[in-house]
């Protein structure tokens, strides 16, 4: 008599099971694409006085926040601008919510953003 272990899958059926339960509550990353963001994103360069046409290019990356406690990730969209060089950063939590907005090189954007202004 063979005896078959009915439970031989089930601790990955369980950290499967944990992780997508820990990434609703913000711990575990599903992997999700941090390009969600970019509408988000282009809606702030847009109040920053940068249309859409005038990217040229936008990047959003994820950024590890080393913190005790939770694992923390901030978004950043990197936008190349047509005319300047340099590039204007749309800061964003994981959820998308813009936290800051501000140029490099020697791009400008009017109203720059940030947190607790």
């Amino acid at each position: 008599m063979s005896l078959r272990h009915p439970v031989a899958f089930r601790p990955v059926g369980l950290m499967v099971g944990v992780c997508l339960l820990a990434s609703l509550l913000g711990g575990c990353s599903t992997g999700s694409s941090p390009q969600r963001c970019e509408a988000q994103a282009y809606r702030a360069l847009a109040q920053a006085s940068i249309p859409k046409k005038e990217v040229r290019s936008l990047r959003v990356s994820v950024t590890r926040v080393p913190r005790k406690g939770p694992r923390h990730d901030r978004l950043e969209a990197w936008a190349k601008i047509q005319s300047c060089s340099g590039s204007v950063v749309v800061v964003m939590t994981s959820a998308c919510y813009v936290r800051q907005v501000y140029p490099t090189g020697n791009c400008r954007a009017s109203g720059n953003r940030s947190a607790g202004r």
